[in-house]
């Protein structure tokens, strides 16, 4: 999965549980699914929108953006993967 299109199925759940948009949690968003792009390809980008999409599905609310980084840089490390040492992830 490309970064784009987590970032519409994503946006996706938002507007259906949620209907409002929040520019900072998206440009948060954008940067996570694009470093894990980045370290591990798209079947890493497409487990970190399935736990932020689920996680807006099932609380009808946003994940708090250090909860984000956090499963970024586990899905990362799951992928068999690391974060370039200049990836903000690694101090999630």
């Amino acid at each position: 999965m490309d970064v784009d299109t987590a970032i519409k199925e994503v946006d996706e759940a938002i507007t259906k549980e949620i209907g409002e948009k929040d520019e900072g949690f998206h440009e948060g968003l954008r940067a996570a699914l694009s470093a894990v792009n980045e370290a591990a390809g798209g079947a890493a980008v497409e487990d970190l929108t399935s736990f932020v999409a689920g996680h807006v599905r099932e609380h009808a609310d946003r994940p708090a953006p250090v909860a984000v980084d956090q499963r970024a840089a586990e899905v990362v490390r799951e992928h068999d993967a690391e974060l370039p040492e200049n990836s903000y992830l690694r101090n999630a």
